[in-house]
């Protein structure tokens, strides 16, 4: 995960020398943009779609991906104790994307080699540290998998014509919020020929935000909120049953 992180750092530069009013599309050998930068999620947040659509100066294969914010991860793997299954031991995945997706205009293994698409990181797999062991790492991809926090070449990359290519991302309702980075790969004949880097932020608003920011930064007053909240409902449903 180091390696996309120094990659996202060096492609963030470039991206700072965004193509200004007036410059030429055909100086550049891709442009990228996102419908929109920022998502919401409040209490009736159920998921979205992240939208991105850009332009080739010429024929190419366009792989999209979506990178969440970091964090700590740890798994348990069931085990078995004279016929009844327990957790076992606590074992760290360490540092890994909240979010990952992949798309790409066809079959990663078409577009690029697997050298090439291991040293870009082009996988789950290579998001969770070396060491650990592959029945866990295996757990973790399947758990998020089926959360829909991780997907790989589930969506194409859809161009058009040629030069006009769009991707849709699935944003499952349980995006956690922060900073995401959405970089756009453009491979010729095998060969990282241009990346593009933009940003999206997922933010909590309302009273989902409210609560979440009171239960990180004080969590006794949440806990009272908590209790509070659930007396009333208790006294309204009791008085609701009351009058029927």
């Amino acid at each position: 995960m180091r390696k996309w992180r120094r990659a996202f750092a060096l492609a963030a530069v470039a991206a700072s020398g965004a193509v200004l009013a007036g410059s030429a599309p055909a100086q550049m050998p891709m442009l990228v943009d996102l419908a929109n930068h920022r998502i919401h999620i409040d209490a009736a947040f159920t998921g979205a779609e992240l939208l991105l659509f850009g332009a080739l100066d010429r024929r190419g294969d366009v792989v999209v991906r979506v990178v969440g914010p970091p964090t700590e991860i740890a798994v348990r793997q069931k085990i078995n104790t004279g016929g009844i299954w327990l957790n076992g031991d606590r074992v760290g995945v360490g540092t890994v994307p909240s979010f990952y997706s992949v798309a790409a205009s066809r079959p990663l293994d078409a577009i690029a080699s697997a050298d090439l698409r291991q040293d870009l990181e082009l996988d789950v797999r290579y998001q969770v540290r070396a060491d650990v062991p592959d029945a866990h790492r295996a757990g973790f991809i399947r758990n998020f998998t089926r959360r829909g926090l991780y997907a790989v070449e589930q969506e194409p990359v859809k161009i058009i014509g040629g030069r006009l290519f769009r991707a849709t991302v699935t944003l499952p309702a349980e995006t956690p919020p922060g900073e995401y980075w959405v970089e756009t790969l453009l491979f010729r004949e095998g060969i990282l020929a241009h990346r593009r880097i933009n940003r999206l932020l997922v933010e909590r608003v309302g009273f989902e935000s409210f609560l979440f920011d009171l239960a990180q930064e004080r969590p006794a007053e949440y806990g009272l909120l908590a209790v509070v909240l659930a007396l009333a409902m208790g006294v309204t449903a009791a008085e609701v049953f009351r009058r029927v």
